[in-house]
């Protein structure tokens, strides 16, 4: 047996068991994914929940059970008894203390205003991944009731996280199918060959495979976020396609250097294309590694999650990717080629391609300041940028929790919103609960207050309190009702000033509002660290690959510049809900503060690694013929139709995932879809030459500290005497040669 079909045996067998372990994972992976994560565990309002729970026995109520009769009112004999059923069932799984009944408590508040429907509220137990498997119980102890006459509709905080989950992992399938196929077929237009299409494809499925793998395996000393999945496996389908992609166009267009090449130049032609990608490929990954690696500055599960996962899983892809193909090549060899469909020629730019480029080079200002104005105008709609919790309008809107939560909302306009519990310590007496009480139900937003010393309406006291807020020698607790026409940003106003006023009694604020201020508070606060190790660690790998400190910081400016195009679609498209009726969504007025930090970090990322994958090639250029003008030129006429080509592919994978059906995917899919065409099209084709063209020799400068730092690394190529600068392919050929 020969020492290259032994290493082909060994590799096959590796990707047999790297896919069969993927699959193994896949089984059983949703079962070890948390729906938590959201919440900071170190916030007074996460504090203020647990306290409610372990000394009250109660909290913010995660389940709302709606009941209408299809006939006659909530007060028949019929109703009730249905009622006291259903209440039966939901204290087997919630907190009894936490049940809140209109049949039982005569609340005014739980019967809607037409009297054909009412409601029950309670709270599930534990964290949001107790809770998730209690309602994922709850739900079919429910259908399980015999009722009839009466409908019976559950929806609430805990319900929402689980039919998210449920469409989240849905939505994984369906963008692998949409994915696949279109991939596929980009990749046949893009290199004409069947086989050579089907290469990154399949490879990019092992390494999809692998990520189900690495997520498993994680979960066995973490939690990881069941909103994980669709991210951070579209991104090793992506980058392994995209990765393969290079190595594959820079085999075929080290070939095309040969005349009538032999097995062995096939050979060598494979190690050769594998050999000048490595250390893109490395250094590409490290990039997004690092912009990941910011992420783990934020104290959120959720965002951790995806973050170390990504950083693995990233990982995992290169390497898979820099082993499986050499062997995949050498054992294709020439039929790399067969089923041949369209001639195409990577190393030749398109018509309009080069005339953009002969534009550039005549007016590289005009380019300039014309790209810059469209990215600028692009991330305005960014300015009117609102935060908010997420509910349950991140559903499909043809979903139960939606569609219950909807009948709520237009039948019990008093209820408001979910409810805000302020928690004040043991000490407070009668007098002073009272007094506050009071106080909090005078404050504008808020509907009813609450309390075991009485139920509070614009000051005055309406009705008895209730004996599941009384207090012990730890602490008390008064429930806030806001009025119904508050929308999210008045709820989180509302919010500040009850917090602000029990602040003085030494009290805090639980619910899904305070839950949602300390988020963004512990994201805002984390921010300038995110940023700090972002542009202290990419600054580094650019000046690796390109040698020059000019060029590393203006990648970076560049690199934010793409991103705003994507910041400013966020608002238009989801917040402001343009677009909505297309892309299957119901808009809130405000998005979930994590969207733009993920989107942050993992956009520039992925737009770093395209600009390192052009700029080394302009570099390899300059380093062989000395001359900046024709280095940028020749770099991005060889790279166009490839890095493009990348970018659309990997768009097309984070579209797939932008289908998915909960909002909160699609912001990420369609938000890093239109970051990485924005960067592709307007930033490296038109931005990045105009000011490399501008700054002509001045691109290469570098402290003598950091050259002296690239030299030791041996990183420096010297330039080729005798090498003229010239579009032509004779000297590209002898180059070719001569390093084979």
């Amino acid at each position: 047996m020969t020492k290259l079909s032994r290493r082909a045996v060994a590799g096959l067998c590796a990707i047999v068991l790297v896919a069969a372990a993927g699959i193994w994972a896949a089984m059983d992976l949703e079962e070890h994914l948390t729906v938590g994560g959201f919440k900071d565990e170190n916030s007074p309002s996460f504090h203020a929940d647990r306290e409610l729970e372990d000394r009250l026995g109660i909290g913010a109520p995660n389940v709302i059970v709606r009941i209408a009769p299809v006939s006659g009112s909530v007060d028949s004999p019929e109703t009730r008894a249905t009622a006291e059923d259903v209440v039966e069932v939901v204290a087997q799984h919630a907190v009894p203390a936490s049940i809140q009944s209109y049949w039982e408590s005569g609340l005014p508040y739980l019967k809607s205003q037409d009297g054909r429907s009412a409601l029950i509220l309670a709270t599930l137990p534990g964290d949001e991944d107790a809770a998730d498997a209690a309602v994922r119980a709850l739900g079919p102890d429910l259908d399980e009731l015999e009722i009839e006459g009466t409908h019976v509709g559950l929806t609430g905080q805990a319900e929402i996280l689980r039919e998210a989950t449920d469409v989240s992992k849905d939505g994984l399938v369906r963008a692998e199918l949409i994915a696949v196929p279109i991939s596929v077929f980009l990749l046949l237009m893009i290199f004409g060959s069947l086989t050579a299409a089907a290469l990154p494809v399949v490879l990019g499925v092992l390494c999809s495979l692998s990520s189900l793998l690495v997520m498993r395996l994680l979960t066995m000393w973490m939690d990881v976020s069941v909103f994980a999945l669709n991210l951070v496996t579209g991104l090793a389908l992506g980058l392994a396609i995209d990765y393969s992609l290079l190595i594959i166009a820079r085999y075929r267009e080290t070939l095309s250097a040969i005349d009538n090449p032999t097995d062995e130049d096939y050979r060598r032609a494979s190690e050769y294309a594998v050999r000048r990608t490595r250390r893109t490929v490395v250094i590409s990954t490290a990039t997004i590694a690092i912009a990941l690696g910011g992420v783990l500055m934020i104290d959120l599960g959720y965002l951790r999650s995806i973050a170390l996962a990504g950083i693995v899983v990233v990982a995992v892809t290169a390497f898979l990717v820099l082993v499986v193909m050499p062997i995949a090549l050498a054992l294709l060899g020439r039929r790399i080629d067969s089923l041949m469909v369209r001639k195409v020629d990577l190393a030749t730019p398109g018509a309009v391609m080069r005339r953009l480029l002969a534009f550039s080079t005549r007016r590289p200002l005009v380019v300039s300041v014309v790209a810059g104005a469209i990215l600028v105008g692009l991330f305005l709609p960014f300015l009117g940028v609102k935060f908010g919790p997420v509910d349950d309008r991140v559903l499909p809107a043809d979903s139960e929790p939606y569609v219950v939560a909807e009948q709520i909302r237009a039948e019990f306009p008093q209820l408001g919103s979910d409810i805000m519990i302020a928690v004040l310590p043991g000490e407070t007496t009668i007098g002073e609960g009272e007094t506050i009480a009071s106080t909090l139900s005078q404050t504008q937003g808020v509907s009813v207050a609450t309390s075991a010393w009485g139920t509070f309406v614009g000051g005055s006291r309406v009705a008895p309190g209730s004996n599941e807020l009384a207090g012990d020698a730890a602490l008390s607790a008064i429930a806030l009702i806001p009025h119904a026409d508050l929308d999210q940003q008045e709820l989180l106003e509302l919010a500040r000033s009850v917090r602000a006023d029990i602040d003085v009694h030494d009290g805090t604020l639980a619910g899904t509002y305070a839950d949602e201020l300390d988020k963004q508070q512990a994201i805002a606060s984390r921010i300038p660290f995110v940023l700090a190790i972002v542009v202290s660690g990419l600054l580094p790998m650019v000046f690796l690959a390109t040698g020059s400190i000019v060029i590393a910081l203006k990648t970076m400016l560049l690199t934010g510049a793409s991103l705003t195009a994507s910041f400013g679609a966020l608002v238009w498209v989801f917040q402001d809900g343009n677009l909505s009726n297309i892309l299957g969504f119901t808009p809130t007025g405000s998005i979930d503060v994590t969207a733009p930090v993920l989107l942050l970090c993992l956009a520039f990322g992925l737009s770093m690694d395209y600009q390192i994958m052009l700029l080394s090639r302009i570099r390899e250029e300059y380093d062989r013929s000395g001359d900046t003008a024709h280095s940028v030129t020749f770099g991005i006429e060889r790279t166009a139709k490839v890095l493009s080509a990348a970018a659309l592919l990997i768009g097309v994978v984070f579209l797939a995932i932008g289908t998915g059906g909960t909002t909160i995917v699609k912001i990420l899919g369609i938000g890093l879809a239109i970051a990485v065409l924005m960067d592709a099209f307007v930033v490296r084709i038109a931005l990045v030459p105009s000011l490399m063209l501008m700054l002509g020799r001045w691109n290469w400068w570098s402290p003598k500290w950091a050259l002296g730092i690239y030299r030791k690394l041996g990183l420096e190529r010297p330039h080729l005497d005798g090498v003229v600068p010239s579009t032509d392919r004779a000297p590209v050929r002898a180059h070719v040669r001569d390093a084979l």
